[in-house]
């Protein structure tokens, strides 16, 4: 190869034998279609494989590095055919937004995570150059969102990972095509299978979190008062050792806002007790809050120890009333980008040395003085 390459794909090359359409520096990529109907890209890199949907929400179906699966567990052994959120569960990232984002409250009417976690992709392109001195592959895709007296917005998304490398690099990208400004929430849904005995580690500090109640508030609660008493500090420090298989019959989910590096980016890990990590890493001046969300109830069973985004996972109504969304101007786009995965022991302790050097020197603000009622988040528009 003297220079990229970019094949499009159509869902009509995908059958249920796997073919191979390209192979070039240590990449193979691979078409198939799984018996429900949903076409699969698989990856190989020659340190693992990625498995994704291009035509299917761009979903990350499943992933294997460092010789073990790095997806949550579920109660599903390949993805559906549906665009209902619970119908096909169990990815390793969905992408959430991007009209709304989260569960919908009692003011709200948006699907749960809204339309991009099943969204149909119109097209899809596979791209193979030589990057940093190794081989590199990138899919992208775009969707387009339309609903009368709401929203139309394109939606494109890429992942890239390289040859012999245990990292995924995603993007989004959302372009707004109506004539008035539009209301973007974001959340990047990463779901990793929990380790037994493992640890978290991020830069987050104690005081700085919030955590979803199970009660739920009176019928008759104001719209304010059922968002203050949907959240509360924690009590005591952040539980950062994972729980064990089986110990959770509900989810736990808390708010989080990072601090950053000298480079502007925030990181959290999983340490696994063999020395290895799997690891998040975001700009916040993007996605400004991350969101974990663990379940071990013996059949669900994830660790979304770090999941960025743009507002608290609680509904679009919510999202306004704390003045959480981006507010993106007609024909403008905004751009998330984040990188997730696996690290081997030697990587695992650097990471873990970079967060611990970061944490120690982090100054920020408690989540709620760092985005004031009526104040957007900004994304990274172009």
């Amino acid at each position: 190869m003297t220079g990229p390459v970019e094949i499009p794909l159509y869902p009509d090359q995908f059958g249920p034998v796997e073919r191979t359409f390209a192979q070039a520096g240590g990449i193979v990529i691979a078409g198939f279609r799984y018996p429900s109907g949903v076409a699969a890209l698989r990856i190989l890199n020659g340190a693992g494989e990625v498995i994704v949907l291009p035509f299917h929400g761009q979903q990350v179906w499943d992933a294997t590095f460092l010789g073990r699966r790095l997806t949550m567990g579920s109660l599903f052994d390949e993805p559906q055919d549906t665009v209902d959120y619970l119908g096909n569960y169990g990815a390793l990232l969905l992408h959430c937004g991007a009209a709304a984002m989260g569960n919908p409250g009692p003011d709200d009417s948006h699907p749960l995570h809204g339309e991009l976690p099943n969204a149909r992709y119109s097209n899809a392109l596979i791209r193979l150059e030589h990057l940093d001195g190794a081989m590199a592959a990138t899919l992208s895709g775009t969707t387009r969102q339309t609903h009368a007296f709401g929203h139309s917005y394109d939606a494109t998304a890429s992942l890239r990972i390289g040859q012999g490398d245990s990292r995924i690099g995603v993007r989004m990208e959302v372009r707004n095509r109506q004539r008035r400004a539009m209301n973007l929430l974001y959340l990047a849904h990463i779901n990793f299978r929990p380790a037994d005995g493992g640890r978290f580690i991020d830069t987050a500090q104690d005081g700085n979190a919030l955590i979803r109640n199970t009660a739920k508030p009176s019928l008759n609660a104001s719209p304010a008062e059922r968002d203050a008493a949907g959240w509360t500090a924690p009590q005591g420090p952040l539980p950062r050792d994972v729980p064990e298989p089986g110990s959770m019959q509900g989810e736990s989910v808390l708010v989080l806002h990072p601090a950053t590096g000298p480079d502007g980016r925030a990181h959290a890990a999983q340490l696994h007790p063999d020395g290895t990590a799997d690891f998040v890493s975001w700009r916040p001046a993007e996605l400004p809050l991350a969101v974990r969300w663990i379940i071990r109830n013996g059949d669900e069973d994830a660790a979304g120890f770090m999941m960025p985004a743009t507002a608290y996972p609680d509904g679009l109504a919510a999202a306004a009333r704390r003045g959480q969304l981006v507010c993106l101007p007609p024909g403008e786009t905004c751009e998330f980008a984040y990188e997730f995965g696996a690290l081997d022991v030697a990587a695992a302790a650097t990471f873990a040395a970079d967060i611990a050097d970061i944490a120690a020197i982090g100054d920020i603000a408690a989540i709620g003085e760092r985005i004031p009622a009526g104040q957007t988040t900004t994304g990274t528009p172009r």
